[in-house]
């Protein structure tokens, strides 16, 4: 198994790049770059967080309920969570911030 160090990315050219290098199962590609439409991705990382919380609440119920004590592993995924849900933020505010630079509106 080979792991890829992760690197800074300092534009979108070199994430471009990184996308076309990573492989991608044939049912993913898109017609033209190999690259995954952005609904995907926006639909991902909803999914991602939705699927994070869902854990969280399932290790909340567990916990009070005496199946576990492992609360070790509750705030791992708490802070999971918190991580998705500022990922799935950040995805969404620039996406706004591109689309009113498309459109041109002054907000």
């Amino acid at each position: 198994m080979n792991i890829t160090p992760m690197n800074r990315i300092n534009s979108l050219n070199e994430l471009s790049k990184i996308a076309e290098n990573a492989k991608v199962n044939d049912s993913e590609k898109v017609a033209e770059g190999g690259l995954a439409p952005f609904k995907d991705v926006f639909a991902d990382a909803v999914n991602n967080y939705k699927d994070s919380e869902d854990r969280v609440s399932q290790d909340i119920h567990d916990l009070s309920v005496g199946k576990t004590d492992d609360l070790h592993n509750l705030m791992i995924n708490m802070k999971k969570a918190d991580m998705a849900l500022d990922i799935f933020v950040q995805l969404r505010n620039k996406s706004l911030d591109a689309y009113k630079e498309l459109m041109g509106v002054n907000m």
